[in-house]
């Protein structure tokens, strides 16, 4: 029944070119990645048939363990290719700063620790993600971007620490080159921080 619906709406909206009731579809380039793979897709829907003979219930089962194992494939696709997904799993990883039993004598949003990931490259052309971690809560924010350099370290903290959570007094890093150079330390100087 859904996959029906799902099937239906795509038609419509690829009829009416990616719009409903002369209005674009919100996200629309997702809904025809979806479309396409649809098209292309045998779809085998799972569903109970009471007092069927043994062959054909069999058939049935076999059926039901094939779309488990094709949706199994699928999400395990969607997770490994989502950018999100592996900057929290990275992020689990780092140890927020905590000396001595203690938070360091920072207030909530003064202090960062970033750095970067690889990822495998999007189909946006991202291969890296910024990840910044504020120091008393662990709070992470990321950035995706093509390549890991001064500017999009630059770019990623604008967007989104100074934007959202205000100017910190402090950035910690392992002063790797798209962190510790001639830019980043004038436009760190600029903003106060340390």
């Amino acid at each position: 029944m859904v996959a029906n619906a799902l099937w239906g709406w795509l038609n419509r909206w690829k009829k009416a070119n990616w719009q409903r009731r002369g209005k674009p579809i919100w996200d629309a380039e997702i809904w025809q990645d979806i479309a396409t793979r649809v098209e292309r897709l045998t779809v085998k829907v799972r569903h109970m048939n009471a007092h069927v003979s043994k062959s054909w219930a069999n058939e049935e089962h076999r059926n039901n363990e094939q779309v488990e194992k094709a949706a199994k494939v699928k999400v395990s696709q969607v997770i490994h290719n989502c950018e999100t997904c592996a900057a929290i799993k990275q992020a689990k990883r780092v140890k927020p700063l905590w000396y001595g039993g203690q938070w360091l004598k920072y207030r909530y949003g003064k202090a960062w620790q970033i750095d970067y990931i690889t990822l495998p490259q999007t189909r946006q052309g991202k291969h890296y993600v910024l990840t910044m971690m504020e120091a008393t809560t662990g709070w992470l924010e990321t950035y995706p971007v093509p390549h890991a350099t001064a500017w999009n370290t630059i770019l990623g903290l604008e967007k989104q620490v100074l934007w959202r959570h205000g100017t910190p007094e402090r950035i910690e890093s392992d002063n790797g080159t798209h962190f510790k150079n001639g830019l980043i330390n004038t436009w760190a100087r600029e903003h106060g921080i340390e």
